[in-house]
């Protein structure tokens, strides 16, 4: 209690003195405490754009031009999908079918009409109403867009096959082989009538994708997607997904066709928008982060070199202190405690004027102080242990 009642009065009667330190540790926290709050804002922003701009992408055939009638194996997709990449993805897969049975003399010939059945696990997946005009579906009650997500036996059909809505259909569907020295596979699926798109020349009809899977199942085969889009997350680490898709070989946009690998599928990545929007204040965090070190550092320096200083000035008075009987550990106790308090209130000082200004204190602002106060720190007690331990007569008779 005692050193506590000397440092005070100390204080209050260096009135001058003690207000410079305090001036001087409250510009530099302020000083400190606004430029990280800067870099954290830009940071903010980015993390918020990052948020807000929707970044796509798809698979595509191995030049990055077409994005549908495509022949995906499922490692590329079960791949992408534990990437942690995927917010959301758009898939589409068709087969042939016809309404007429399947005669048993056509085994081994191709169907006439090449009419899809198409199975996606989104309307927003189907290229025909993916796009602002589409004029979309009108559903049987009960029903709505919803129906791609979910496992029930039910179909979308076009206008031009004038169909009843709530009626079932019964297809057969027909998997074309890749040459025609291979086995047709064929197969009955009847699907429940609950939508219906305007169309005079189309008879696409549409169906959920658990459907479709199931359509392959019963078939005996492995299922190929024709299109798989999809909505990214986790955007600002997009060069950790390029990187993957070289080392699955995937073809990005760009390469010269002799580097095109042709039994590898292409993806494209639609990011240009959130490149332009970022772009700029990627520049400028980039910028305040480059030049952070060195103003840190100068500013811990000036405060390293202003407590060391102010205490080599007071050599005389601990010099006094000493020889009135002060031992060397009271008389270090008395002037770091005096110091830290000032350094102290100017950095709380400092640091209330930086939150009024900023509206926040983040960790970087709380970091970029503390490093300011241990520099202070260091300096005093570096400069009080070196005058301790200068002899006494010889401070006191030394010539200013």
């Amino acid at each position: 209690m005692l050193i506590i009642k000397m440092t005070l009065k100390s204080i209050s009667r260096r009135k001058f003195k003690s207000a410079v330190i305090l001036l001087v540790s409250l510009a530099l926290s302020l000083f400190l405490a606004v430029y990280a709050n800067a870099i954290t804002r830009h940071l903010q922003t980015l993390a918020d754009l990052h948020e807000s701009i929707e970044v796509t992408a798809a698979f595509t055939d191995p030049y990055c031009k077409s994005r549908y009638d495509l022949d995906l194996p499922e490692i590329y997709i079960f791949s992408l999908e534990e990437s942690g990449f995927i917010q959301k993805e758009f898939y589409t897969r068709h087969i042939v079918y016809q309404l007429e049975p399947w005669e048993e003399d056509s085994e081994n010939k191709f169907p006439i009409t090449y009419t899809h059945l198409v199975g996606a696990n989104a309307l927003e997946a189907i290229s025909d109403f993916a796009h602002e005009a589409a004029v979309m579906p009108h559903f049987l009650e009960g029903y709505d867009d919803s129906l791609f997500g979910q496992e029930e036996r039910v179909c979308v059909v076009s206008s031009k096959l004038a169909m009843t809505l709530g009626d079932e259909i019964t297809l057969t569907v027909v998997e074309l082989p890749s040459n025609h020295t291979q086995r047709i596979r064929h197969g009955i699926v009847t699907l429940k009538i609950v939508g219906e798109y305007p169309s005079q020349y189309d008879e696409t009809i549409y169906c959920p994708w658990a459907v479709m899977r199931e359509i392959y199942t019963e078939l005996g085969l492995p299922m190929n997607w024709n299109s798989a889009s999809y909505i990214l997350q986790n955007t600002e680490n997009l060069n950790q997904l390029k990187s993957m898709l070289q080392t699955m070989l995937i073809n990005s946009p760009g390469l010269p066709d002799n580097q095109v690998k042709h039994l590898h599928p292409g993806f494209v990545i639609d990011d240009n928008l959130l490149k332009q929007a970022t772009g700029t204040v990627k520049k400028y965090v980039d910028f305040m982060r480059a030049l952070f070190p060195p103003i840190y550092l100068l500013c811990a320096g000036i405060g390293f070199v202003v407590s060391y200083l102010v205490i080599r000035l007071r050599k005389p008075e601990l010099a006094i202190m000493r020889s009135l009987g002060t031992s060397r550990s009271k008389a270090f106790a008395f002037l770091f405690l005096e110091q830290s308090l000032l350094c102290l209130a100017g950095t709380a000082l400092g640091m209330g004027l930086a939150s009024a200004i900023t509206g926040t204190l983040a960790p970087l602002q709380l970091f970029s102080i503390l490093g300011f106060i241990l520099c202070y720190w260091l300096g005093t007690a570096l400069a009080i242990l070196m005058i301790n331990q200068d002899n006494v007569v010889q401070i006191l008779t030394e010539k200013e």
